[in-house]
């Protein structure tokens, strides 16, 4: 880690606030691929860089150093850092029989107390004996300095071939960082239970995403993915306790019913549990409604085809009868709407289908008349009148027998039609 040594690749640019990068070619100082393994590197964060650059400057003799200097013109020693690699071939013996350093390594030559004597080599930067073949002759000879730095830890990169596989996902490490930005030592990215390579191959699912159609279940118990499916790295997923039922990973509702899959499975376990709807069945209990219409708009059992009971399908009663799914007698009137439609015939909206004043459901089952019909004997009497006006039988035209309906006996006659011989 010494940016001195010209055997340690150094790069530099300038940092600015929020997030910076460097990016790196994989080439060494000299250009050339470095083989594949593992790197050690750090980042150096420097304020205040100063660059003291001499120029055909034979001889720097004792030397000079630097100094930070405040508003009080106090000094505080700096470090000094340089690299001659490209001159030091050049060098010179100096007055104390001393050669200048060719770097000053990586933790610098510092210049210590401003009063302290210049010793060359040790608290100076220094070179040569005036000479006109010296290293800082017709040469840029550089000192640069900072006034503060910070360091990360040790960071390591690995370099590998674009053909390796490091956790055996099926997708290249190269392909991992920098195609599908997957994890190059974990086969199983986002924990859903399904390889790298198989959400990206197989699946077309995001291996970075463990829910990828976002509809609340994992791609893994979409698709099936059994107890025991390998985890690298130790992260979670549910199981799949039934891995007959899959579902489609990209699609949040497969069935198109208006449920998400999760919604269906709502204890995302990835099976169909007896109180949880099929998600890929648009219509679990086959009522004729789907069950996100069930759900969502009539708030009908979508996994009962007859949520009230009274004999008619929830689809039925929404699509042709327009009775109340969720009422079993939805006029009131006392019977199912089931019976209304398949037994009586008669409109389970209206409590009186005929209009003759009874209910539907008193003439089915206390007076034995014909609620589609207003007068049941054709006697020219509504039933209701028969019964709470005249007393006479709504089911005979004739009550009293004596040859003239109670109609004609009462509209016409003026007779009693509960007298034969009034």
């Amino acid at each position: 880690m010494d940016s001195t040594n010209s055997n340690d690749l150094l790069l530099t640019g300038d940092a600015t606030i929020g997030l910076n990068s460097i990016a790196w070619d994989g080439t060494d100082n000299s250009g050339t691929f470095v083989a594949t393994g593992a790197y050690d590197c750090q980042v150096t964060m420097t304020i205040g860089d100063f660059h003291y650059v001499a120029r055909d400057v034979e001889t720097s003799y004792p030397g000079f150093r630097l100094f930070q200097v405040e508003s009080n013109l106090s000094k505080t020693g700096l470090n000094m850092y340089w690299n001659d690699t490209d001159v030091q071939s050049n060098a010179v013996t100096m007055d104390n029989g001393a050669i200048g350093l060719e770097t000053s390594g990586a933790s610098g030559i510092f210049s210590g107390v401003y009063s302290a004597a210049v010793n060359p080599n040790v608290n100076a930067r220094s070179w040569g004996d005036f000479n006109s073949s010296s290293k800082g002759n017709d040469a840029l000879i550089d000192t640069y300095t900072y006034l503060d730095f910070d360091q990360s830890s040790i960071l390591t990169v690995d370099v590998a071939s674009v053909t390796d596989d490091s956790d055996g996902d099926s997708i290249a490490t190269y392909d991992e960082c920098t195609v599908t930005l997957t994890d190059p030592v974990d086969m199983d990215t986002d924990d859903d239970g399904l390889d790298d390579g198989e959400e990206v191959n197989s699946y077309s699912t995001d291996p970075t995403v463990a829910d990828s159609d976002g509809d609340g279940l994992q791609d893994g118990q979409e698709l099936g993915v059994q107890t025991g499916t390998v985890d690298t790295d130790g992260g979670v997923f549910v199981a799949d306790t039934d891995p007959s039922t899959t579902t489609d990973p990209n699609v949040a509702d497969t069935d198109g019913d208006g449920l998400s899959d999760g919604d269906e499975d709502a204890n995302q376990n990835g099976a169909i549990d007896t109180v949880e709807t099929d998600p890929n069945v648009a219509d679990t209990d086959g009522d004729g409604l789907t069950d996100g219409q069930e759900v969502n708009t009539y708030g009908t059992a979508p996994l009962v085809a007859d949520s009230d009971s009274d004999g008619l399908s929830d689809g039925d009663e929404v699509d042709f009868v327009g009775s109340d799914p969720l009422n079993p007698d939805t006029d009131g009137d006392g019977c199912f709407d089931g019976d209304e439609v398949d037994i009586y015939g008669t409109d389970p909206l209206t409590s009186d289908s005929d209009g003759d004043g009874l209910s539907d459901c008193d003439e089915v089952s206390i007076h034995g008349t014909n609620p589609n019909l207003a007068d049941t004997d054709g006697d020219g009497l509504n039933d209701f009148d028969e019964i709470l006006a005249y007393g006479t039988d709504p089911n005979l035209a004739d009550t009293d027998g004596d040859a003239l309906l109670d109609g004609d006996e009462i509209l016409t006659h003026l007779t009693d039609p509960l007298v034969a011989d009034s």
